[in-house]
C-alpha cells in the first residue's frame, strides 16, 4: 500500500514462464498500485524469483486449461477498492501512471467498470501497432470471468472509459512462441466451441478461431473458419463487436483472392454498423486500388485518414481492435499512386513524401513503397514532358534510398530518361546505383554523352579477346563500329594477327590492315598486307587480288578495299554482321539504342 493512502488500487496477474517480460511489467506498477497479486500457474523459469522482488503476495495455482478459472482464482486475493487486470507482457504508460489514482478517487459510487485502451506492438522496433479498448479496472467484488480461452469479464454497470493507455508487447513473437501460442489457443477454442449454445457467443469464438488460424501455417483452415463465421453472422443477423474485426479481415482476404464484390459488401456492412470505425475505409481504399479506380482511391484514402484521425483522438471508445494504425503510410502511398496515374504530379509528390514520413512512425516497408512507385512510372506510357516533371520525385526517392541504405532498383527509369534524351541533374545521377551491368553503361552514357556500344559488346574483355573468342564475324563487327584512330586499329589488328591460329581469321585480319593502309595512302604497305592475306587464307584471294591489280594500275586511296567482300563472304549474305541478339540476349539487344547512336545499335534494337 502506498504510504499514507487508503488501499485504492490492486493489480491481479496470472503468469507462467514470463522471466523475459515480467520485470518490465512490475517496474511500471511501482508507485501506482497499492497491492500486487500474482498467481503463478506453473513457471519453470525465474518468474517467481523476480516477482518476489516486488511483492510478497505470490500464489501458486495448478493450470487447468482454463483462463477464466485461473483469473477468477486471482480475484480472491485483492483487498483494495479497485482491481486492475494486468498481464506480464504489458506496461503502464506514463499517462496512466500519472493520472489513474486521481481519476479513481474522483469517480461517483455508481461506476463499477472502467474500459482502458491497449496499444499492441507488432514488431521489435515498436512502430507497427493496433489498439483496442477493453474492461480492465473493476470495483472489487463486481466481476468474474467466463470461458476457458479469450475469457470475457462479466461485470456490473455503470461502465465508463478512461483515455490512459496500457502498452502490450505480447504480439512480438519468435517462431517458437508463435507456434506455441497457436497450438494452445486453437485447441482451447475448439474445446470451448463444442459446448457453446448462445449463437452470438459462437460467432465470437469463431472469430477468435479465425484470428488464431491467421498465425498458423494452414490457410485452408483459416478460410474454412471464415466461411463458417460468415454463414453464422448471416443466419443470426447480429454480431459481437469483435465481428467487426472479422468483417474487415475477411474482406482483405477476399480482396487478395480477387473476390471483390463480396469484399465490398462486407466492408459496407461494417461501415453501416459503425460509421466511425477506420478499418473498413482502408479496406475500400485497398479494393479501389486493386480495381485501379484511381479517383475512388483518393476519395477512400482521404476518408480513411479523416476517420482514423478522429479515432486516434478517442481510442478509449473502441471496444474492438483498430488494426489500420499500422497502415497510415500505405494509405498515403496509395493516394500518391492514384495522383501519379491521373497525371497530377504535384499531389503525387506531396503524398509520396508524407507516406515516407509516416513509415518512419509505423515501420511500414519503404523499400516496397518506392519500388511500386518506380514500377508504375516505368510501366506508364509517359510523354517526354511528363517524365521530365517526375525527375525531382525520383531524385528524392534515391536520396531516401541512400539515407536508409535501401536497394532501390531504378534502372528502368533511367533507361526511359536515356531514350528521351533528358538531362538529369548531376546530384541525382550521383545517387543512382545501377543494379545491372547494362544499367552501369546507361549511367555512363547519361554522364558523358559518349557512345558505349563497345562497352556492351566486350563485356569487360579486350577487343582482341572478343575477336579471338567469337571469330571472323566479330572481327568485321569491330572493324565497322569502333571509333579508334587508324593507328590504334592497326595495333589491335596486329595483336589479333599474332594471337590467332585460325588461318581464315588471320587472313581476314591482315586484309583489313591492308584496307587501313590503303585509306591512309600508304600503298606499298597496303599491297604487302593484301599479298600476305592471300598466302595465309587462299579462300579470300578472289576478293583481294582485284584490289591488288587496281593498285598496280593506279595508286589512289579511292580504290575500294576488301571489307565489303569479306563481309558478304563471312556472313553468308545475312543482314547482320554479327548476331548481337544471340550474343547479348533479347533484353539487352532491344535497348542498345539507349547507349549508342551507331546505326548498327539502332538496327539491332529495332
Amino acid at each position: 500500500m502506498l504510504k499514507g493512502e487508503k488501499c485504492l488500487l490492486s493489480v491481479a496477474m496470472i503468469v507462467k514462464d514470463e522471466e523475459h517480460n515480467i520485470r518490465r511489467a512490475l517496474e511500471s506498477l511501482k508507485g501506482v498500485v497499492d497491492e500486487i497479486i500474482v498467481v503463478d500457474t506453473g513457471s519453470k523459469d525465474r518468474t517467481p524469483e523476480i516477482v518476489k522482488e516486488y511483492t510478497d503476495k505470490l500464489f501458486f495455482h495448478e493450470w487447468k486449461d482454463d483462463f477464466s478459472e485461473a483469473r477468477n482464482y486471482s480475484l480472491k486475493f485483492p483487498t483494495c477498492e479497485w482491481v486492475l487486470i494486468f498481464d506480464a507482457d504489458e506496461e503502464l504508460s506514463e499517462d496512466f501512471r500519472k493520472n489513474i489514482r486521481n481519476f479513481l478517487m474522483n469517480l461517483p459510487k455508481d461506476v463499477n467498470t472502467i474500459y482502458v485502451p491497449t496499444i499492441s506492438y507488432l514488431d521489435i522496433d515498436l512502430k507497427s501497432t493496433e489498439f483496442a479498448t477493453t474492461p480492465r479496472i473493476f470495483r472489487n467484488g463486481t466481476v468474474y470471468y467466463k470461458n476457458i480461452v479469450h475469457n470475457q469479464p462479466i461485470h456490473k454497470p455503470k461502465a465508463i472509459n478512461v483515455p490512459y493507455v496500457i502498452y502490450h508487447y505480447g504480439y512480438i513473437w519468435t517462431r517458437k512462441t508463435r507456434k506455441k501460442k497457436y497450438n494452445r489457443t486453437r485447441s482451447l477454442i475448439l474445446k470451448h466451441l463444442e459446448n457453446v449454445q448462445d449463437p452470438v457467443e459462437k460467432i465470437y469464438y469463431l472469430v477468435q478461431l479465425y484470428k488464431t488460424e491467421s498465425i498458423g501455417d494452414t490457410l485452408y483452415r483459416k478460410y474454412e473458419v471464415a466461411w463458417k463465421t460468415l454463414s453464422e453472422i448471416r443466419k443470426v443477423g447480429k454480431i459481437p463487436s469483435i465481428g467487426l474485426e472479422f468483417l474487415y479481415l475477411f474482406s482483405m482476404d477476399l480482396i487478395n483472392a480477387n473476390i471483390l464484390d463480396l469484399a465490398r459488401e462486407l466492408l459496407k456492412m461494417n461501415m453501416k454498423i459503425v460509421p466511425d470505425y477506420p478499418d473498413p475505409y482502408f479496406g475500400m481504399l485497398t479494393l479501389s486500388e486493386r480495381s485501379e479506380k484511381w479517383h475512388d482511391v483518393i476519395e477512400w484514402g482521404n476518408r480513411f485518414l479523416d476517420v482514423l484521425d478522429k479515432a486516434l483522438n478517442r481510442i478509449e471508445k473502441y471496444e474492438w481492435t483498430v488494426m489500420t494504425v499500422k497502415n497510415i503510410a500505405s494509405a498515403y502511398m496509395a493516394i500518391a499512386r492514384a495522383y501519379l496515374k491521373l497525371g497530377n504530379y504535384e499531389h503525387f509528390f506531396e503524398n509520396m513524401k508524407e507516406a515516407i514520413k509516416k513509415s518512419e512512425e509505423t515501420g511500414e516497408n519503404i523499400q516496397k513503397f518506392l519500388s511500386v512507385i518506380l514500377g508504375d512510372i516505368c510501366s506508364m506510357n509517359l510523354e517526354k514532358k511528363d517524365l521530365e516533371k517526375l525527375i525531382p520525385a525520383v531524385g528524392y526517392m534515391l536520396e531516401i534510398s541512400s539515407q536508409k541504405n535501401l536497394n532501390l532498383k531504378a534502372d528502368c527509369f533511367f533507361e526511359k530518361v536515356a531514350e528521351m534524351s533528358l538531362r538529369i541533374p548531376e546530384e541525382i545521377l550521383d545517387r543512382y546505383n545501377p543494379s545491372s551491368e547494362f544499367g552501369i553503361i546507361v549511367k555512363k552514357r547519361l554522364v558523358d554523352k559518349r557512345d558505349h556500344l563497345m562497352d556492351v559488346i566486350l563485356k569487360g574483355k579486350t577487343i582482341e579477346e572478343f575477336v579471338l573468342s567469337e571469330g571472323a564475324s566479330a572481327l568485321l563487327l569491330i572493324f565497322d563500329v569502333i571509333s579508334e584512330s587508324d593507328e590504334e586499329k592497326l595495333r589491335i589488328l596486329n595483336n589479333i594477327r599474332k594471337e590467332t591460329e585460325n588461318s581464315n581469321l588471320k587472313g581476314a585480319t591482315i586484309a583489313l590492315m591492308g584496307d587501313i593502309y590503303l585509306r591512309m595512302g600508304r600503298y606499298r604497305e597496303a599491297i604487302t598486307m593484301y599479298r600476305k592475306s592471300i598466302e595465309i587464307a587462299p579462300d579470300i584471294s578472289k576478293f583481294v587480288k582485284p584490289v591488288i591489280e587496281d593498285l598496280k594500275i593506279k595508286l589512289e586511296s579511292d580504290v575500294e578495299g576488301v571489307y565489303e567482300e569479306l563481309l558478304r563472304y563471312f556472313t553468308g549474305g545475312k543482314e547482320l554482321i554479327f548476331d548481337l541478339t544471340k550474343y547479348l540476349g533479347k533484353d539487352i539487344s532491344k535497348k542498345l539504342h539507349l547507349i549508342s547512336d551507331n546505326p548498327y545499335a539502332y538496327y539491332t534494337a529495332a
